[in-house]
C-alpha cells in the first residue's frame, strides 16, 4: 500500500513543481522575503557524497543458486566501516518547500543506485542461531529511494534567523544484492553466486530546521529529526555554512534497532553535501 501511495503521489508532486515554475516565472532575488505572505516555492538540488556503514539480512531462499542440502537460516552481509559509494550508477537529489507565511510544506527526495562495496567475510546464521563465517569476495549493491515529507510551522523569525518545527514521515525503498565467491574451512565448501532482496522502511518523525543568520549573506543552516517506525529508530542531522544561495553541509542519516527478520538491520550514511537554493 505505501508503494502504491508513493507511485500515485509522485506525479502529483511533479505537477506542483511545474505549476510553481509556470506561475512564478523566473527565480526571485536571493534577498526577497519568503515571509511576505505570498506563496513562495524553493527548490534546492544538491550533491551528497556519503560513506556507508550497513548490515543486511537475507534468507537462504534469496540465493540465486541451488546449494547442495542448503541449511535453514539467514545470511548477513556488511558494508563498511566507512566505505564510499565507489560505483555510482545513478543519483537524483533535491529538497523543496512551498511556503505561505509561517506555514510550509517541506520535502526531500533521493534516488540513488550504487555498488562495488567489497567485503572479506560472509556470515551464515544457522537455524539454532549459530553464525558461520566464510572468507572470500563479497560485492554488495544498493538501490534506494529516500523520501521525507511533512508540514512545518515557523516558531521563530528574527534578524535572519529562522526556526521551523516539522512533523512528517520518511519512506525508504531499498533493494540490496550481493555477489559472492567464498571458501569454507579447508576449502571444502566453495560457493559462489548472488542474492537479492527488497525492503521498505517507513517512520513518522518530528524535527526542526532553519538557519542562524550571520549577516552579509552568511548563515548557518541546520536540520534535525527523530523518527520511529520500521525500523524502531531513525535520526538525521544536517549542518554547515551557507553564503547567499550556495550551501556546504554535512549530512548524517541513521537507521537502527530493526527487527531480526528485516532486510536492513542497520545502516548509516554520512558525508559532505553541496547545494544551491532557487526561490520562485
Amino acid at each position: 500500500m505505501p508503494q502504491i501511495f508513493y507511485r500515485a503521489l509522485k506525479p502529483f508532486l511533479c505537477a506542483i513543481l511545474l505549476a510553481a515554475l509556470a506561475l512564478h516565472g523566473s527565480p526571485a532575488r536571493a534577498d526577497d522575503n519568503p515571509y511576505d505572505g505570498k506563496l513562495n516555492f524553493t527548490l534546492t538540488p544538491y550533491i551528497w557524497l556519503p560513506t556507508v556503514n550497513g548490515t543486511f539480512r537475507y534468507d537462504v531462499g534469496d540465493l540465486h543458486q541451488n546449494l547442495p542440502n542448503p541449511p535453514a537460516g539467514s545470511i548477513q552481509t556488511q558494508i563498511g566501516p566507512n566505505d564510499y559509494l565507489t560505483k555510482l550508477n545513478f543519483a537524483f537529489m533535491g529538497a523543496a518547500t512551498i511556503r505561505q507565511g509561517n506555514l510550509a510544506l517541506y520535502t526531500d527526495y533521493i534516488a540513488l543506485g550504487a555498488g562495488n562495496q567489497s567485503s572479506s567475510s560472509f556470515t551464515l546464521v544457522g537455524p539454532l542461531g549459530n553464525p558461520h563465517t566464510f572468507n572470500g569476495s563479497v560485492t554488495s549493491h544498493l538501490n534506494t529511494e529516500l523520501w521525507t515529507i511533512g508540514p512545518s510551522y515557523t516558531v521563530f523569525n528574527k534578524q535572519g534567523t529562522t526556526v521551523d518545527v516539522l512533523v512528517g514521515a520518511r519512506f525508504a525503498w531499498m533493494k540490496a544484492s550481493f555477489d559472492y565467491d567464498l571458501s569454507g574451512a579447508n576449502g571444502i565448501f566453495n560457493p559462489n553466486g548472488s542474492a537479492s532482496r527488497n525492503g521498505m522502511l517507513s517512520d513518522v518523525l518530528v524535527g526542526t530546521y532553519g538557519k542562524i543568520g550571520l549577516g552579509n549573506h552568511w548563515s548557518i543552516p541546520f536540520y534535525w529529526d527523530l523518527g520511529t517506525g520500521t525500523p524502531a529508530f531513525t535520526t538525521e542531522l544536517v549542518g554547515g555554512i551557507k553564503y547567499g544561495q550556495l550551501s556546504l553541509l554535512w549530512r548524517y542519516l541513521d537507521y537502527s534497532n530493526a527487527k531480526s527478520t528485516d532486510l536492513v538491520q542497520s545502516i548509516n550514511l554520512g558525508g559532505p553535501m553541496l547545494g544551491y537554493t532557487i526561490r520562485f
